[in-house]
């Protein structure tokens, strides 16, 4: 036979809140691997670059001095071309790049 002791009570304690800062990653589109012919040592004569130097200038894209070096001008301005007509766009120049100028290798 049990026996009742105490009767039965509640308690309630207070649990301080705790907060910690959630820092989440998505993915914004899957990674992929995309094959562009560039502008190598081989046909990257100084008057290949000035040829693009001044096609670059004759679109309105400033590439600086037409010197047929491949400067950070040169560059930025390859890259703007690049965003404005929609072509792959990173620190090399590509092929698709070239003939779009309508410069032929």
């Amino acid at each position: 036979m049990n026996k009742v002791v105490s009767e039965a009570k509640e308690m309630r304690e207070a649990i301080p809140a705790r907060y910690e800062t959630v820092t989440s990653q998505e993915l914004e589109k899957d990674g992929y691997m995309e094959w562009r012919s560039i502008l190598c040592e081989t046909n990257m004569t100084t008057g290949t670059i000035s040829s693009i130097q001044r096609a670059l200038s004759a679109k309105g894209y400033n590439p600086g001095a037409i010197d047929g070096v491949i400067g950070s001008n040169t560059i930025k301005a390859v890259n703007e071309f690049q965003s404005g007509n929609k072509l792959p766009t990173d620190k090399y120049i590509n092929i698709e790049t070239v003939r779009a100028l309508g410069i032929d290798l």
